[in-house]
């Protein structure tokens, strides 16, 4: 993909992000609320995280890269993916997005290595405050829940939040034309 799809997707990733936040809706608030414990977006977000590894990175591993190893980094990740919802289940969801954030920034970041720097500024910053972000959660996965909480403990704040991440949304898309 080229730096300009991915800063359109990446605009829509996080207006997709904000707009449960602006639901007035008590369902809604209480799946976002679960998410952070929620087993079967941890099942979900594992398996296509692991996937994603395996067919993304490991397959195309070259000789000088340990390719010579990828039966044995497939079982590895595979078996990562088994003990981890046994050892680590708790905030297994917000773990396994921190590793699909992860994941995706290391694609845009390589769509935009050599690119202009006007036309990447905008996406690269945001990649890279995602990037702190999911190494934080990924360490700290309890903060997710204690955001979601401090969030929905007042009113008006869940709209704030959703209008943020959408404005961030619609500003990172719209960037898309001064390339």
């Amino acid at each position: 993909m080229h730096l300009s799809d991915f800063t359109i997707l990446t605009g829509f990733f996080l207006v997709l992000f904000g707009t449960p936040f602006l639901s007035k809706k008590e369902s809604i608030r209480a799946k976002v609320l679960s998410f952070p414990r929620s087993r079967l977006l941890a099942f979900i977000l594992m398996i296509t995280g692991t996937c994603w590894f395996i067919f993304g990175h490991v397959m195309h591993l070259g000789e000088a890269d340990f390719g010579e190893f990828k039966t044995i980094i497939v079982l590895i990740s595979v078996c990562i993916l088994i003990l981890s919802f046994f050892l680590t289940k708790d905030f297994l969801a917000v773990r396994a997005l921190s590793i699909l954030i992860l994941l995706y920034s290391r694609e845009v970041l390589d769509a935009a290595f050599l690119q202009e720097p006007s036309a990447r500024l905008v996406l690269v910053s945001i990649i890279y405050i995602l990037i702190s972000v999911a190494l934080y959660l990924g360490a700290y996965p309890y903060r997710m829940r204690d955001f979601l909480t401090f969030v929905y403990s007042e009113k008006n704040r869940p709209k704030y939040v959703g209008f943020y991440f959408i404005l961030c949304g619609l500003s990172v898309g719209f960037s898309v034309l001064s390339y």
